[in-house]
């Protein structure tokens, strides 16, 4: 018999930050019947034995899966979607940044919403913006075009297991290109959403209803090949992407890298400056480039990176 919802979490040596976030989640998670699984590649044992404490606790919904740590990122959602270790059958899984957690309100409207009619449903944290606190898409186009920039994000998306992911075998990701692995998620959902004849994509939303960030600051691992990944690999995975997305391409690849984490913040450049990570090289090789990733001037971009 099928769960109706897993939390699949990909985590690496941040054994506090597990430990946060079940502290703040895993009683309502049991209360909802929501299992949670940690695929850990972790250099020392503290995550698996703090959740093998709170297995003595009776939280049963606490599951831990060893994985190897020469995994790229792409291949540990590999390993998500394929459900790797799981021996439980689900009707949807939500993979999740280890650092990020729904709250409650948030996880029961999605529960609301795995009814299993939806091939995808959209988490976003946005307020009661919708009568009913949810509407659906019938077009992965429109997807795209309204909420390209928040599904880059890992904790944005849960799939539909016997629609979206049916068929999903373990290796997909081993053989392609870096810049299909660094957004593997993403290029999951819009090639495998293009494949359907009329897919249901539910949005949910609900005023108060969020996902929450552990009080620990980490540094996305992509930061010190920033540029690389967000203006080389971002750029060629859309343009990669089916036709049918073709003429929203451009405004997705801007509206995504120009947000103030990545691109779009002048600061940010200034410290990418101090660290020598944007320098005049920098900025030739990617001069016919800046204006479709941000919206600082180039020239802008051109004083900073010779002073």
């Amino acid at each position: 018999m099928s769960n109706k919802l897993a939390i699949l979490v990909p985590t690496c040596n941040r054994p506090e930050t597990v430990r946060e976030v079940l502290h703040y989640s895993a009683t309502y998670l049991k209360n909802n019947g929501v299992d949670i699984y940690y695929y850990d590649s972790s250099e020392t044992s503290l995550t698996e034995e703090m959740i093998r404490e709170m297995n003595d606790q009776k939280y049963d919904n606490v599951h831990y899966i060893p994985v190897l740590d020469s995994l790229s990122y792409g291949e540990k959602i590999d390993l998500l979607f394929s459900r790797y270790g799981i021996e439980k059958e689900y009707d949807y899984i939500w993979p999740m940044k280890d650092r990020v957690i729904c709250n409650e309100k948030m996880l029961r409207i999605v529960l609301s919403r795995c009814d299993g009619e939806a091939d995808v449903i959209i988490s976003l944290g946005l307020g009661d913006i919708y009568e009913g606190d949810r509407c659906d898409l019938y077009s992965p186009v429109d997807l795209y075009r309204l909420f390209g920039k928040q599904t880059t994000s890992l904790e944005t998306v849960i799939y539909n297991t016997n629609t979206i992911l049916n068929g999903y075998k373990f290796g997909e990701c081993e053989a392609a290109p870096s810049h299909r692995k660094n957004f593997w998620q993403f290029d999951v959902l819009y090639r495998r959403l293009s494949l359907l004849e009329r897919p249901v994509i539910g949005i949910v939303s609900k005023a108060d209803a969020y996902n929450i960030n552990t009080s620990e600051k980490v540094e996305s691992y992509w930061s010190e090949k920033i540029f690389e990944v967000w203006i080389e690999e971002w750029i060629r995975e859309n343009f990669e992407l089916p036709d049918i997305y073709s003429k929203d391409k451009l405004f997705v690849i801007k509206d995504t890298a120009s947000i103030m984490e990545l691109l779009g913040n002048y600061k940010r450049f200034e410290k990418l400056h101090s660290q020598g990570m944007f320098n005049f090289e920098t900025f030739k090789k990617y001069e016919g480039m800046w204006e479709y990733v941000t919206n600082i001037p180039v020239d802008e971009l051109r004083k900073l990176s010779l002073s």
